[in-house]
């Protein structure tokens, strides 16, 4: 009577101590792991981005990530500068194209943003702030030194902006 229960013990031991078992579990974990940290390391991402570009404070609510389909969505995210609120978005969704990544090319085949309210400000001496972040403008003629990598592509198709606010000041007015 012990016999059959021994040996069902022996197999399923061996069943798991099998390569052909734990290889593909433990890659299907990570797979896994990776998908629902992806949003997290998005969120943290843009937080460190705009917080490293000079904002003080910024809120996200929610991000949904899709690597399969090419969708992420934000929602609720508030951007403070210098004690105002430069950015509030009530949601915003990004469709993309997933091939031209490997070309260096983002392409960003539709934008959905609603309920938003940014301030954008241009200074007396030209400089631009964009949700009261100094925006770079590249040099006129992109310096091409043999082996060095050339720069990322960006291209919108098509945006959608509904009930929103853009506040722009400029020294000139």
């Amino acid at each position: 009577m012990n016999e059959p229960s021994e040996s069902r013990s022996k197999k399923l031991r061996r069943l798991l101590v099998h390569p052909g078992t734990w290889i593909p579990g433990t890659i299907g974990l990570l797979i896994i792991i990776v998908l629902i940290a992806l949003p997290y390391g998005i969120r943290y991402g843009i937080q460190r981005g705009l917080t490293g570009a000079g904002a003080q404070q910024v809120l996200i609510e929610d991000v949904d990530f899709n690597p399969f389909i090419g969708r992420l969505a934000l929602r609720g995210l508030q951007v403070q500068v210098d004690g105002k609120r430069t950015l509030l978005l009530s949601q915003a969704s990004v469709r993309y194209a997933l091939w031209p990544l490997f070309q260096r090319r983002v392409v960003i085949e539709d934008l959905h943003v609603r309920d938003a309210s940014f301030t954008v400000e241009q200074s007396a001496d030209g400089l631009w702030r964009i949700i009261g972040l100094a925006v770079q403008t590249p040099p006129a003629t992109p310096d091409k030194a043999p082996g060095k990598e050339t720069a990322w592509g960006f291209e919108l198709r098509h945006a959608t902006v509904l009930n929103s606010e853009v506040q722009y000041s400029s020294a000139e007015l």
